[in-house]
């Protein structure tokens, strides 16, 4: 029985890319009872997952340092819809007729949008909780230090 949870995504920047696309299809088994589905589109660059994890790190760091400054527990969750709605506008969008207005999310967010939110949080966390993102030096028994950058 196939896998109905199988997504494979090739972003075809070049030749090779293109290529191990054709063999994926090219491999793929024909089932009648389990087909598939290929769509092709155009590419939209979106922030990468580092940079979605740096954010969620962000947040147990504020929210550790909320707990031990001023011993009120936040979750992440909370601390991002308190961010979205410090930085982000409303969004104001007609569907089936009727008008809905909501927060903006980090989600709707392109590359350079997400870097400023990220610029916003790292500044308010600066002026106002009077915390900054240290940098951390790790180092490994076998191998050279790894580097976490301040932010």
């Amino acid at each position: 029985m196939a896998d109905k949870r199988i997504k494979r995504i090739i972003v075809l920047r070049d030749d090779m890319r293109r290529q191990r696309a054709l063999n994926v299809i090219r491999d793929i088994k024909i089932d009648p009872d389990h087909l598939f589905e290929v769509i092709l589109q155009y590419f939209h660059v979106t922030r990468s997952l580092a940079a979605n994890r740096l954010l969620w790190w962000w947040y147990k760091q504020i929210r550790n340092h909320l707990k031990d400054t001023t011993g009120k527990m936040y979750s992440d969750r909370q601390l991002h819809h308190h961010f979205c709605e410090l930085f982000l506008p409303q969004v104001t969008e007609e569907v089936l007729g009727k008008v809905h207005t909501r927060q903006q999310t980090s989600s709707d967010l392109n590359v350079k949008q997400f870097s400023e939110f990220l610029t916003n949080i790292e500044q308010y966390c600066f002026d106002v909780l009077h915390f900054s993102f240290y940098a951390y030096i790790c180092v490994s028994a076998s191998s050279a230090p790894l580097v976490v950058l301040e932010y």
